[in-house]
């Protein structure tokens, strides 16, 4: 860390790739292994190095869940994108706080165009927050889908709670849909 600190302020670390590398697979300190990453990450963007960066980023976006990882791994990415995309989704529901991935993984099928597959994981889990999250990949294609899943949801919630929080919430819902451009569908909530 020594040598990396004293060539820090050059900003070229090239001259110390095979240090950073033996060390980023050596260390187990995560705050330094961390640390000799991004510059392995710097390294590689400032060699061209693709597959390098692909490889480092995709790790860090399982760690972060930093799109800014998820970018540049679509920028480097040579061969079959919607391959490496399974394969990370897969990941992300591998891991250990698979619940605390659900933005994150349904952020990754709206961007990617997996409506049917984000609509599935919206209905399994049942939440308001998350169709309002990411609602806006499935409104123009999928309208009545979403509409479906919106009146669901908003009976299973009325059913169970009354007075002013319910009243708030739904209001919250019915602004965020007209907001959205969706405010016909708002409005068929009291069709009935």
């Amino acid at each position: 860390m020594q040598v990396v600190d004293a060539v820090e302020p050059s900003g070229d670390f090239r001259r110390i790739k095979p240090l950073v590398e033996k060390g980023s697979r050596l260390i187990n300190d995560l705050k330094i292994k961390s640390k000799l990453e991004a510059i392995r990450l710097q390294i590689a963007q400032a060699e061209g190095q693709a597959d390098v960066i692909t490889v480092i980023s995709r790790q860090k976006f399982l760690e972060t869940q930093d799109f800014e990882f998820y970018n540049k791994c679509q920028e480097n990415h040579k061969g079959n994108w919607e391959s490496f995309v399974k394969s990370l989704l897969a990941d992300l529901v591998r891991r250990y706080d698979y619940r605390q991935n659900f933005p994150t993984i349904a952020h990754i099928l709206g961007r990617e165009g997996k409506l049917d597959e984000l609509l599935g994981l919206l209905d399994e889990q049942q939440s308001l927050d998350l169709l309002g999250q990411f609602d806006h990949y499935l409104l123009k294609k999928k309208p009545e889908a979403v509409f479906n899943l919106y009146e669901k949801l908003l009976k299973h919630f009325l059913a169970d709670h009354l007075g002013l929080k319910a009243s708030k919430r739904l209001r919250a819902v019915l602004n965020h849909l007209h907001k959205q451009g969706a405010g016909a569908m708002a409005e068929n909530f009291f069709g009935d």
